[in-house]
């Protein structure tokens, strides 16, 4: 079965609370926004925002850098501030490598898990792998384009998407 089409739109706001370059670690989290964007037949096929509901996440992030290599180790968790029936709780981890090339450009490696507890019906669980690109064109924004692979998982289908997104400091 294939698919296409713009789905997962999610706006984080994140604050690095604490931060220890002596022991490689920060603790962040902030309010996040989650939408699927979805189809909707009886409109011509427009896109609209579906799952609409507000949720906090909290981040811990472990982080290590040798000249050009960096190892990242992240563990978070995504929880619903408002009401909804399709909203989720969530709890993950990544692990990544990236490499230094030029000044502006990293190409990663990350491993991703990610466990999903619904407001309704069964939980899943996924382990993806994702390839990519981050780029920082100003010492403010870091772009990033990568394709994502689901090697396994649970009350799941295994997919193959690309994502993308961009992040700014202020």
């Amino acid at each position: 079965r294939r698919g296409g089409g713009l789905v997962d739109l999610e706006l984080d706001l994140r604050w690095n609370f604490y931060h220890n370059d002596g022991l490689w670690m920060s603790v962040i989290g902030g309010p996040t926004l989650v939408n699927d964007v979805v189809s909707n037949p009886s409109q011509n096929e427009t896109l609209q925002l579906g799952q609409g509901f507000i949720g906090g996440d909290v981040a811990f992030v472990l982080r290590q850098d040798w000249g050009p290599s960096s190892i990242n180790f992240e563990l978070y968790s995504l929880f619903p501030l408002t009401q909804s029936t399709e909203a989720f709780s969530q709890f993950g981890a990544n692990i990544g490598y990236g490499y230094q090339v030029m000044a502006e450009i990293q190409p990663v490696i990350e491993l991703n898990y990610a466990n999903l507890q619904p407001a309704s019906g069964q939980p899943v669980q996924s382990l993806d792998i994702t390839l990519g690109l981050v780029a920082q064109p100003f010492d403010f924004l870091q772009v990033y384009a990568g394709v994502q692979h689901t090697l396994w998982g649970q009350n799941t289908e295994q997919t193959t998407s690309l994502i993308g997104g961009f992040s700014t400091k202020f």
